[in-house]
């Protein structure tokens, strides 16, 4: 299994296409009202940084520790525009 996970190859699916999208729109519903919301009061800059959070599902079964890193990047990016303001 970890011998998987180290060996980058194959390609981006459907299905990967198809994950990355349907959470990218969910994030961007979230963050909308999480930007609306009077008690969350996140930054605007919240929404488009999102994408760094979802995209790397795109290339969860090629680059699975890559994927996973750069969701971690994108988590800690967006962070400090989801505390309120």
């Amino acid at each position: 299994m970890i011998e998987v996970m180290k060996s980058p190859g194959g390609r981006i699916g459907r299905l990967d296409i198809a994950i990355a999208v349907l959470f990218s729109m969910l994030g961007v519903l979230l963050m909308v009202g999480n930007v609306q919301d009077s008690e969350v009061q996140a930054n605007a800059l919240a929404i488009p940084l999102f994408f760094a959070v979802t995209v790397p599902l795109l290339w969860r079964r090629v680059a699975p520790i890559a994927a996973v890193a750069a969701t971690l990047v994108g988590c800690s990016c967006i962070s400090p525009c989801s505390e309120p303001t």
